[in-house]
């Protein structure tokens, strides 16, 4: 169920700046130089560029929690798919590991703990560096960082991508 791709509208920028504003300087500043498209919209983080004295940052916002209806929901049609290959996945088992997933993803202090985690360990990978007195318990910020993902490198072949995947 990993593999599951969907499009998810992003939060309007002006609800994320409402979101930033209500939090006063220096939040509001971040919504004043807020880019209009988000970099990414999932179905627990929607997150846009600004910036914040000089350095290109990430505002990431947390969504609210997928409601228990629509995991049931997401299921009911699941099973009514009639293509056998899949049935060895629509068990309440995988059903249940596929919930626990996207919970995971849901908690800003999760995230903030580990990347703050990383900060402290030196590796060939670079992690964005969270900006602490940005943070709010509904609002994410850290330094945005310039380069290609892992992923794309590997798919171009590089070994050298390749062995920093295997490092993390």
């Amino acid at each position: 169920l990993r593999e599951i791709r969907s499009r998810v509208a992003p939060i309007p920028a002006g609800e994320a700046a409402l979101r930033l504003n209500r939090h006063g300087e220096p939040l509001a500043a971040l919504a004043a130089r807020m880019q209009p498209d988000p970099c990414w919209s999932t179905f627990s983080r929607c997150a846009f560029r600004s910036e914040h004295e000089g350095r290109s940052v990430v505002v990431e916002f947390a969504r609210e929690p997928f409601p228990d209806a629509a995991f049931r929901e997401l299921e009911r049609n699941l099973l009514l798919l009639q293509e056998e290959s899949f049935r060895p996945a629509f068990t309440s088992a995988v059903f249940a590991q596929f919930r626990a997933w996207m919970e995971l993803s849901s908690s800003l202090g999760r995230e903030r703990s580990y990347l703050e985690s990383l900060n402290d360990v030196r590796t060939l990978v670079a992690y964005p560096k969270v900006v602490a007195e940005l943070c709010r318990d509904d609002v994410l910020v850290f330094e945005w960082i310039e380069g290609e993902p892992i992923a794309a490198g590997i798919a171009k072949g590089s070994a050298e991508d390749v062995g920093r995947l295997a490092e993390c």
